[in-house]
């Protein structure tokens, strides 16, 4: 019983964690980009603004939302979710496309 209570307390204190890190997180892309944290929900298109107060308690984003927000700071998605910064390194958003891509997307409609 006691490894049970001791494992449950673990996986709410990584969940907690991983709020906050998404918080903090937020509020640093927010920063870096020049926008303001309340303003990132509208620019979006999604109805309240007030789902930033909601993370600012500790919620954290539905799986859509997450990738949306990737999108819109150009970031891998599991570094809003993990805040490694070795991920920003090693993976490229995938809005990003390379001069060498096109290249290959451009030989493959020439063949059809």
């Amino acid at each position: 019983m006691f490894r049970s209570l001791l494992l449950k307390l673990r996986r709410l204190a990584q969940r907690r964690v991983s709020r906050i890190v998404f918080y903090d997180l937020y509020l640093k892309l927010c920063a870096e980009r020049g926008d303001k944290p309340y303003s990132v929900p509208t620019k979006l298109g999604w109805p309240s603004n007030s789902i930033v107060k909601q993370w600012a308690k500790g919620s954290t984003p539905r799986e859509d939302k997450i990738v949306e927000l990737a999108e819109y700071f150009g970031v891998p998605v599991n570094y809003l979710k993990t805040g490694d910064e070795t991920l920003l390194e090693k993976e490229k958003p995938a809005t990003e496309v390379t001069g060498e891509s096109d290249a290959v997307i451009r030989s493959i409609m020439d063949r059809v």
